[in-house]
């Protein structure tokens, strides 16, 4: 396990614990995905375009339920490898945060977020599948005054001044962001963003996971 003081980077899931350190708002589960799972996820990816949202209770249903939808025409052995994966994900922030109800959405992405901001949530589980991951700064580098004002352009060099100092998640790899309603933490949440995206370049394949009751972190 590596980390800054607010950035914690670990090869083992069971390290996103410390995502309830004081000094931390970021902490991501560093992993790699079967080089099969994630060919074939490249070309979901350049597929039919997915916005599948959802409520889950994974202490009485399947967590996978999700992705049923889309199983008449992804099914297959890397289909349920896909979903036992997402099950999985959905489970470990359900008993990381202690709550029975969580909110999932799973999507292909473009031009969405790409300013710098900070959401006004507990905490959110984000993973990239496919296509470049999020984006954070640790607190040091932003100019938090300039969250949410207009800016002429491109606004997040007036929000983010030194480039060197944006972290970048890989494919695959697990981040759990504090939002600005993190008790004692209100008003400082893990500033991020989706990465850049070039017109012509397929979307990126998201899975966002956060709680609808409170849980522990309440």
């Amino acid at each position: 396990m590596s980390a800054t003081r607010e950035t914690v980077r670990t090869g083992c899931v069971v390290d996103l614990a410390a995502i309830y350190d004081e000094a931390v708002t970021v902490a991501v589960w560093e992993r790699t995905l079967s080089a099969g799972l994630a060919a074939w996820l490249q070309g979901v990816r350049a597929g039919q375009p997915l916005n599948l949202v959802g409520r889950v209770t994974p202490a009485r249903q399947d967590p996978g339920v999700l992705l049923d939808p889309l199983a008449p025409r992804l099914d297959g052995p890397c289909f349920e490898a896909w979903r036992e994966d997402v099950a999985r994900l959905v489970t470990v922030f359900a008993d990381l945060f202690e709550v029975e109800a969580v909110g999932v959405r799973l999507s292909t992405v473009t031009a969405h977020c790409q300013r710098f901001h900070v959401d006004r949530i507990t905490a959110r589980l984000i993973t990239t599948y496919a296509g470049p991951g999020t984006e954070w700064v640790d607190d040091g580098a932003v100019v938090r005054a300039m969250l949410g004002h207009a800016v002429g352009g491109d606004p997040n060099p007036a929000i983010v001044p030194d480039a060197t100092a944006i972290h970048r998640m890989r494919v695959g790899d697990v981040g759990v962001f504090k939002g600005d309603a993190w008790p004692g933490r209100e008003g400082r949440g893990a500033v991020h963003r989706s990465p850049p995206h070039r017109s012509g370049d397929p979307p990126r394949l998201l899975l966002t996971i956060e709680a609808l009751d409170g849980g522990k972190a309440e």
